[in-house]
């Protein structure tokens, strides 16, 4: 007999909740995450799913959390919240908010 694994587990994630950003840059954090079921979406898939800014960001190249447009430190806010869900195809999501 020979014992094989499912996917039971969701993605935890491993990246920075609070990741500062240098102004004028749109690069805020690579999202990763680390999953104990050897079998799923691995690595994980990345969405913005709330926060009261959640409208400044996109998700590019597949993992990567990004402002829309550059910010500027002295004409625009120094803190954004964003909520991230990481899903592996099958167990329920996780939610990251930064």
């Amino acid at each position: 007999m020979s014992l094989t694994d499912v996917n039971d587990n969701a993605p935890v994630f491993t990246s920075s909740a609070t990741p500062s950003v240098a102004e004028n840059s749109t690069a805020v954090v690579a999202l990763t995450t680390s999953d104990a079921d050897t079998v799923g979406t691995n690595p994980a898939s990345f969405s913005i799913s709330g926060g009261a800014d959640a409208a400044l960001f996109t998700i590019t190249g597949g993992n990567q959390l990004a402002f829309l447009a550059a910010r500027d430190f002295e004409t625009q806010a120094h803190s954004y919240a964003v909520q991230v869900t990481a899903s592996d195809g099958f167990r329920p999501t996780i939610r990251f908010r930064r």
